[in-house]
């Protein structure tokens, strides 16, 4: 309630002044980033798809992941996997971003409660581009394997994780 007596004091004042400026893509992209910080993900959705329809290139892939995030947030997986596609495009050249896009694949999968398609996306990983993206691919892997009944599988998974914690790289 409060958010749209802002918006419409925020109006009304322009109107007064007639000072009518258009948001830049700039603005559009901030706005979305703040809305999906304050959790209004379906603004955050769409100030994002505003921004994305009329320039993607001043976008960057953490834009392409609040606006997945969003949709995934509102349970819209079919615009949440078209998100991902469309990153997919724009990023083909950069491995690392691909290996996130998958790993994006993967969460997906999970949320629709698919776990083969899941394993199937943390298998085309070939290679991790970081500590973080090994340590989330090893996670998500071991969560998989276990929601599967795999439990060797996902004790595997769970030793490459031990190797990346506090516990492991303390001495005695």
């Amino acid at each position: 309630m409060i958010k749209w007596i802002s918006i419409c004091l925020i109006a009304l004042s322009s109107f007064l002044h007639l000072q009518l400026v258009g948001q830049t893509i700039d603005q559009t992209l901030d706005a979305g980033r703040a809305a999906y910080k304050n959790g209004d993900f379906l603004v955050a959705q769409s100030m994002l798809e505003r921004a994305f329809y009329f320039q993607t290139e001043t976008a960057k892939f953490t834009d392409y992941e609040l606006l997945f995030n969003s949709y995934l947030n509102q349970a819209n997986y079919p615009m949440a996997y078209q998100t991902l596609f469309r990153a997919q495009i724009d990023y083909s050249a950069n491995d690392s971003i691909e290996n996130q896009i998958k790993l994006s694949q993967a969460r997906l999968s999970l949320h629709k409660d698919n776990l083969e398609e899941m394993k199937y996306w943390l298998f085309q990983i070939d290679q991790h581009y970081g500590l973080d993206q090994e340590q989330q691919s090893y996670s998500m892997l071991a969560l998989c394997h276990f929601l599967l009944g795999e439990f060797e599988e996902s004790d595997e998974a769970l030793g490459h994780l031990r190797n990346y914690s506090v516990w492991s790289q303390t001495k005695d």
